[in-house]
């Protein structure tokens, strides 16, 4: 095992309207003011309908003797396959990320004005398919209505990150397990 290698002695993934997955790796990255990513490696027959996977909500579990139990909720956002043809399994790698990873995928030019930054948040979260009720308020100064705001030839996410960035607010993720999803945390 290499330094930093962690024991796995359980790791699930759950993705909705599909049976268990069979994980047999993971890595990852969490950081405050940055979406968290993992990297789940699944073995799977040849033949499953992994590219159906791309969108879904998931659950990565998992369960370490040093750092104990977790547990991210997600959208898996893509993946590729690690293996030659002639096997008869496949080991393919998904990524998750929580919706917010989502926003990168558009990009605008506009002009967006009378807003604050908790209503710019909001609305571009929302725009994403984000619910208001996945934000957790945390801020405790004043944003005022902003006369505008410009969003240029950038996508959701580097406009929300520059926002955000100016303001000197940063965010991070919790679980939510009773509402079985991600809290975006501001």
């Amino acid at each position: 095992m290499n330094p930093g290698d962690t024991d796995f002695s359980r790791l699930s993934l759950e993705v909705a309207d599909f049976p268990p997955l069979n994980a047999i790796a993971l890595h990852g990255t969490e950081r405050f003011s940055h979406p968290f990513r993992f990297e789940i490696d699944i073995k799977i027959p040849r033949g499953y309908p992994v590219q159906q996977l791309a969108g879904q909500r998931a659950r990565l579990r998992w369960q370490t003797p040093d750092l104990g139990a977790g547990l991210r909720i997600g959208v898996i956002t893509g993946g590729r396959d690690l293996t030659c043809a002639a096997q008869p399994e496949v080991i393919t790698r998904l990524y998750l990320e929580p919706p917010l990873a989502l926003t990168g995928k558009t990009v605008h030019t506009r002009v967006l004005r009378g807003l604050s930054l908790p209503q710019l948040i909001e609305l571009i979260l929302g725009e994403c398919g984000v619910p208001r009720q996945a934000i957790d308020w945390r801020l405790s100064g004043q944003y005022p209505v902003r006369d505008y705001v410009l969003q240029a030839f950038e996508s959701n996410f580097a406009f929300l990150q520059r926002q955000l960035a100016e303001a000197g607010v940063f965010y991070w993720f919790e679980v939510d397990a009773a509402q079985r999803r991600e809290r975006l945390c501001v």
